[in-house]
């Protein structure tokens, strides 16, 4: 096996750029209306409901303490219960705004796929509908993974600065990688990989897949702008890497 390198990573990272250029060449950037109306909708929502979990976790928490009649034991405990609230609340608004274009990301997944092969797979609604089911499936279980190991990386923050620092980079690496798992889907799919199979084929390339989901995660961090591009840009770059990748390995086995 060839030593890892940064050459895979930066060619994914590259392909959203690729991903740009056919989505507004090919016309289908209109579609981008459908997450951006999303994206207006959830913000005030997402906003509300991080200040309300954060006041409700830092007056349970000094009501745990029975020290409820201190002001300024809920200000000592505010901003770390407000950075969980802003971490939850990423992972789940991300999953939301991904089930909620599901169809759309299905679409232009399909019709970027036929267009790199050449040949569309014999496809009906049924078949359609298979594929956007497996993809709300994939999209559960990152938010699943996601949440778990949010919990298990709070376990950091006892330590002060250093340990949130390096829980908020093992944090983007994680999401990084379970969002690529998505977007590397359909060509697995396409290839007649299962969901399980899938997995295993995107750990043993885990770094071609983090310069798919990284980039994802930081666009992400925009507001309402991020929101509405991310999901696009990473699914049609995550396809890209995913036909390279799959062209790269089939050249080594008939080498």
């Amino acid at each position: 096996m060839n030593p890892p390198t940064l050459h895979q990573p930066l060619l994914a990272i590259s392909d959203y750029a690729h991903a740009q250029r056919w989505l507004w060449r090919s016309g289908y950037w209109k579609w981008l209306l459908w997450p951006f109306v999303c994206s207006l909708v959830l913000f005030p929502v997402y906003i509300y409901s991080v200040w309300w979990a954060t006041d409700a976790l830092s007056s349970g928490l000094i009501q745990l303490w029975q020290d409820a009649a201190s002001h300024w034991s809920y200000w000592l405990v505010w901003p770390f219960m407000f950075l969980i609230g802003l971490f939850f609340g990423y992972i789940l608004l991300k999953n939301l705004i991904m089930l909620l274009c599901v169809p759309l990301n299905a679409f232009l997944a399909e019709a970027l796929l036929n267009q790199q092969l050449g040949q569309p797979a014999p496809s009906s609604w049924r078949d359609f509908a298979a594929s956007m089911w497996r993809a709300v499936l994939l999209t559960l279980v990152a938010l699943l993974a996601g949440l778990f190991s949010m919990i298990l990386l709070l376990m950091l923050g006892v330590i002060p600065v250093i340990g949130a620092l390096i829980a908020l980079l093992i944090g983007t690496v994680i999401q990084g990688f379970l969002t690529a798992w998505g977007f590397f889907d359909p060509v697995y799919e396409r290839s007649g990989m299962s969901m399980g199979q899938g997995l295993r084929h995107s750990l043993r390339h885990a770094p071609t897949l983090l310069g798919n989901g990284v980039p994802f995660v930081l666009l992400f961090q925009i507001p309402i702008l991020g929101w509405t591009l991310a999901p696009s840009y990473g699914t049609l770059a995550g396809v890209l890497t995913a036909l390279r990748l799959q062209q790269r390995l089939q050249q080594q086995g008939q080498a």
